[in-house]
């Protein structure tokens, strides 16, 4: 994000919730290693990924949550 940032000053505006809470507050939420608080919280992510992305006239790009998982790892 710093480095895109970096490069397009003037999408810093529109970034500014996503750098300052989205990503500390994942962060906290893997820490956590609690499955229903990373679940939230990475919903939470997700909006607000696409919620920039409309700001800056760029909604195509669309995240959205897998819907399958992309590792071969199983965790029980």
């Amino acid at each position: 994000m710093n480095r895109g940032l970096e490069r397009r000053p003037a999408r810093a505006e529109s970034a500014q919730h996503f750098v300052n809470h989205a990503i500390p507050e994942m962060e906290q939420a893997v820490e956590s290693e609690d499955p229903e608080h990373f679940m939230r919280e990475f919903e939470n992510f997700t909006q607000s990924c696409n919620t920039c992305h409309a700001a800056e006239e760029v909604p195509h790009f669309n995240v959205k949550i897998p819907d399958v998982r992309q590792s071969p790892i199983q965790l029980d």
